[in-house]
């Protein structure tokens, strides 16, 4: 037993000094411009791999917020040392620079340049472009993070992101975020996904000095309920009754908050159908809130707060709203309020001490 533990622990150190960057992989940005000739291009392709291990990304140049085109901004897992390798295909020939992994740094930059003759022909790739200024010491650089609200969203349903980026000098100029392939711009930024699935959701800040944070994320959205229920309804060749019944779909907004007007996050909501069946169970959001969305009819709503629970019936043809308000607080009721014990207790005792003055007589001799 103790040869095995041995061989072991002389087996981890051996892993350990051979391969140090083992286990040392975490997100990295990697940021970049791509220039044919004399001009930055957007809407180019670049695949981007890490050589150490073959993990690969794709990229498009795009303008970014401040009017500089050929930027192209990706998150990508890696380690100190490891190489990343970027390629553009440009009329049928390949270009290819590399950038080594600095994880002191929050950028690591890798830009490709395309030179083309004065004869109109392409040259050879610029393989040692010139990088923008390094950026700061990371103590000055910001990070990127953002969070999602509600954080298991559905189909059709409206999901805020939120930077909560920080910078040591509250320098954050510019939030970008990249969702579906699309790119959209502020500090905080609402989106609904119309399919289920899982989302790539990357947002890139820049200070005033041009300095560069990454943060990406991966949702899940999931399906509706209403979906799984119309899946398994007989199909008809009535195209126009389908759109219809698809139409007739509606959302419904739960708002809880308590008589003190403060909202009630992750309270659990049960709506009910017509003949009591429970058709779907939801939960508030940060923000007290929740949305379902259901085909149109009459439905029983209950909500549950701690031991309080309220329950509404409601008839939504189209969209709608409920609004729950429960105490602020669960009080016990006071004696006024409450089961007055003495009326029980008081007779008890006269009924006892009788029941002694009895018994005593009874047992008293009569001599």
């Amino acid at each position: 037993m103790h040869k095995v533990v041995s061989i072991i622990v002389i087996s981890i150190l051996l892993t350990s000094f051979l391969f140090p960057s083992l286990g040392q992989e975490q997100p990295v940005g990697i940021a970049g411009r791509v220039k044919i000739g004399t001009v930055y291009q957007n809407g180019v392709m670049v695949e981007l791999k890490n050589l150490n291990t073959n993990r690969t990304k794709m990229a498009t140049t795009q303008r970014i917020q401040n009017g500089e085109d050929g930027w192209f901004v990706c998150a990508m897992s890696g380690g100190d040392g490891q190489i990343i390798q970027g390629k553009v295909i440009y009329n049928g020939k390949e270009y290819i620079n590399t950038t080594t992994i600095d994880l002191s740094k929050t950028t690591q930059w890798l830009n490709l340049s395309i030179e083309i003759n004065d004869s109109g022909g392409e040259g050879p790739s610029d393989s040692s472009p010139s990088p923008p200024p390094p950026p700061p010491p990371p103590s000055y650089s910001p990070h990127a993070d953002f969070t999602v609200i509600p954080s298991n969203p559905k189909v059709n349903e409206s999901v805020a992101f939120v930077s909560i980026s920080t910078d040591p000098d509250d320098d954050i100029i510019n939030h970008t975020w990249n969702i579906e392939g699309q790119l959209f711009y502020g500090q905080m930024h609402e989106h609904i996904f119309r399919t289920s699935g899982n989302y790539d959701i990357t947002l890139v800040v820049t200070d005033s000095m041009n300095n560069i944070a990454v943060a990406q994320k991966t949702i899940h959205v999931a399906p509706i309920s209403t979906q799984e229920q119309q899946n398994n309804t007989p199909e008809t060749n009535n195209t126009q009754n389908q759109t219809n019944e698809t139409e007739s779909n509606i959302t419904i907004s739960i708002i809880i908050k308590d008589k003190n007007n403060n909202t009630l996050p992750n309270t659990p909501v049960y709506i009910y159908d017509e003949n009591d069946t429970l058709v779907q169970t939801t939960y508030t959001n940060d923000t007290g809130m929740a949305q379902v969305t259901l085909s149109s009819g009459s439905y029983r709503i209950k909500a549950y707060y701690g031991t309080q629970t309220e329950t509404k019936r409601m008839e939504f043809m189209s969209d709608g709203r409920v609004v729950f308000l429960f105490n602020p607080e669960e009080t016990q009721p006071s004696r006024e309020e409450g089961f007055n014990w003495w009326l029980v207790v008081i007779p008890l005792i006269l009924i006892s001490a009788m029941f002694v003055v009895w018994w005593w007589r009874k047992s008293k001799k009569w001599w």
